[in-house]
This record gives C-alpha cells, sequence and structure tokens, in this order.
C-alpha cells in the first residue's frame, strides 16, 4: 500500500500547480446554483486532459457529469464526488 500512497502523491504533486490554476479560474467567476455552465466546463476540460471519458448531462442536469479512467482491472478502484 505504501507504493500506492507513494504514487498518488507523485501523480497529484505532479500537476497540483493546473489544479490551483483552474480553482483559482473557478472562483474568480462565481455562478448561481445548477447555473455553473464555466466551472462545469473547466472541471471536464481538465478531466479530458487527464484521460478521463466525461459522461455530460447526468440526471438531465446540464452542469452535471461523471467522469471515468480506465485502470487495470487488477488494480485498486478508488472514486471521488464533488459538489460545486
Amino acid at each position: 500500500m505504501d507504493g500506492l500512497k507513494t504514487r498518488i502523491i507523485q501523480n497529484i504533486s505532479a500537476i497540483e500547480q493546473e489544479m490551483v490554476e483552474l480553482s483559482s479560474e473557478i472562483h474568480q467567476r462565481p455562478e448561481l446554483g445548477h447555473q455553473e455552465f464555466f466551472a462545469a466546463e473547466a472541471l471536464r476540460g481538465f478531466l479530458r486532459r487527464h484521460g478521463f471519458q466525461v459522461e455530460e448531462a447526468v440526471a438531465g442536469l446540464p452542469t452535471a457529469f461523471v467522469a471515468r479512467v480506465a485502470a487495470n482491472p487488477e488494480g485498486v478502484t478508488g472514486g471521488v464526488k464533488g459538489e460545486r
């Protein structure tokens, strides 16, 4: 498990600056609930650039999405849920 933890930390560190910049961009463009079009598009773009497949308009909500990335079938599976 220590090797996995190290890889996760390294992968996050490699994109840390990009995540901070993305967070700043979203913060500078406040949006009303269920109308977070800029934030949703920015996050979907970020995830696509990092190899995720993105399903848009989940549950009939234009700003909702699910992002998945292919992984080693014998590896660990994880999930992250975020709300804005």
